[in-house]
């Protein structure tokens, strides 16, 4: 049986991080224009669609979806949920039914084409809700990765959805709902493993690290693609420094506990400034080390769920680190997208505190 897919391009201009980031250049041509070219040598989707919001600044991308002969859309600005419905419903209008949605984030401008045409195929065959090849253990880099999401199950999370969130993220109901779906993590070949690190555009700095590792490879003379860039990156750590590194630490202490947690963490949040400067860290702390972290250069608040919740929402760190385990606060764990890369430190090992960071550094180079 032939399953009819449908890939759905989300992006807009009016990023708050990097304003027009999709319009920017990464060897000589646009983050946008690499994302359309790369899904476009994919065997297994029907149809091209780019998405965007109604704002005006939004009509620049017209001229680039004619060149490349995809399909433009303007929905909802921000309920990013309704825009895909809408876009199916359109297409349903004019006798095309889709059974698979593909998830295309317009900041990822070197998604893997081979690793979706599988995802699909895989997806079918697992008859799954929703499957992802990517931030898990098995799976791509975030920014090399996709989501495929069954139509019905699409559907029923539209429905159902009930918050801002759901509807800004287009697999949050069914991520937040996983007794109701099938969720399939689909594994990659271990040469393109590696969760850890990621290849988005969300800040300048991650703009520059892909300007530098795609001008390190122009001058090997070795093809641009995923694999080159991973392979680049990972063997070439003085690349990592150009990028920015959003790191959470949740720790406390005080006259009773003593301030060793704190130093500990303070030990590694040095150690990973000095491979990556760019790295902005933020402590999450109980009153009594705010002003200690803070003199010894680090930002820190005071420790709430509400507080974590709406940081983790609006940044989406790259890393939390956690001391202690068993203190652990339910809401700082929350896996976000590149969050899922959380660190323990257990203080009843502190014999392993030396693997512990080398650990932690390591997991920033490969």
């Amino acid at each position: 049986m032939y399953h009819k897919t449908i890939a759905i391009i989300q992006a807009r201009m009016g990023s708050k991080r990097l304003p027009g980031k999709i319009l920017k250049k990464i060897a000589d041509k646009t983050i946008i224009e690499h994302v359309i070219t790369n899904l476009q040598q994919c065997q297994k989707i029907d149809k091209i669609y780019l998405a965007t919001g109604s704002g005006k600044e939004n009509h620049s991308l017209q001229p680039i979806c004619q060149k490349h002969n995809i399909t433009l859309y303007y929905g909802p600005e921000d309920n990013v949920l309704q825009r895909y419905i809408e876009v199916l419903e359109q297409e349903k209008k004019q006798g095309n039914q889709y059974n698979n949605i593909v998830r295309i984030c317009a900041d990822s401008p070197f998604i893997d084409a081979k690793e979706i045409d599988k995802l699909i195929k895989a997806h079918n065959q697992k008859k799954a809700d929703l499957s992802i090849n990517y931030n898990h253990q098995t799976g791509l880099p975030c920014g090399f990765g996709v989501e495929v999401i069954a139509y019905n199950a699409l559907q029923k999370s539209h429905k159902l959805a009930e918050t801002d969130e759901h509807k800004e993220h287009l697999d949050e109901w069914i991520l937040q709902h996983p007794n109701r779906y099938k969720i399939y993590k689909h594994p990659v070949p271990k040469n393109k493993q590696n969760y850890r690190l990621h290849f988005t555009v969300d800040y300048p700095e991650d703009l520059s690290f892909l300007q530098q590792v795609t001008e390190y490879l122009k001058q090997q003379n070795l093809p641009i693609c995923s694999q080159n860039i991973l392979t680049a990156t990972q063997k070439n750590i003085s690349l990592l420094a150009a990028r920015r590194l959003n790191l959470f630490i949740r720790a406390d202490g005080n006259g009773e506990i003593g301030m060793g947690h704190i130093m500990r963490c303070l030990t590694i949040a040095n150690a990973i400034k000095e491979i990556i400067p760019a790295t902005n860290t933020t402590f999450y702390t109980n009153q009594e080390s705010v002003n200690f972290i803070q003199n010894a250069g680090y930002n820190a608040k005071i420790y709430s769920d509400e507080t974590i919740t709406a940081d983790l929402k609006d940044i989406n760190p790259d890393m939390i680190i956690i001391d202690l385990r068993k203190h652990l606060d339910d809401v700082s764990s929350l896996p976000l997208s590149r969050a899922l890369r959380i660190r323990f430190i257990d203080s009843e090992k502190h014999s392993k505190f030396v693997a512990i960071l080398s650990s932690t550094l390591t997991l920033l180079k490969i």
